[in-house]
């Protein structure tokens, strides 16, 4: 009798460590290869941590990572891209408040690059998705 609670223990412990962990598919900007997705991934994951999973969602434009652990933005997957509607403008022009910063995919990439491309004037928290390589970052 004791050795089939220990059996059924060990089996119970064996099923519980072999069930995938929950893991949440957060936007990465477009991911070439796996290479890419290995330089990409673990920084798109933080502070959670990549499980090695990612696929392409729109060729060219946008891949997602599969992270595990803490989001690292209370916002779903689907909220992280652009917070205002996208606009076109010519390299090194401004345009209402808006200066254009180079590829920017997510809201992470954003609170990063938007205060430098602003320079001197404050970055106001808002950034815009143009297209591939360009988006624009909105200073006061």
């Amino acid at each position: 009798m004791m050795s089939m609670r220990v059996v059924a223990l060990f089996l119970a412990t064996l099923l519980i460590t072999a069930l995938p962990a929950h893991a949440d598919w957060e936007k990465a900007g477009p991911i070439w290869n796996n290479i890419d997705a290995q330089r990409k991934c673990p920084q798109t994951c933080s502070p959670g941590k990549w499980d090695g999973n990612w696929k392409t969602t729109d060729p060219g434009k946008m891949s997602v990572c599969s992270c595990m652990g803490k989001p690292k933005n209370p916002k779903s997957a689907q909220e992280t891209q652009s917070r205002v509607k996208p606009q076109k403008v010519a390299a090194g022009k401004k345009s209402k408040g808006g200066v254009r910063a180079g590829s920017i995919w997510t809201d992470m990439m954003a609170e990063d690059r938007c205060p430098k491309v602003c320079g001197p004037r404050e970055w106001d928290g808002r950034w815009s998705y143009v297209d591939i390589n360009n988006s624009i970052c909105y200073c006061r």
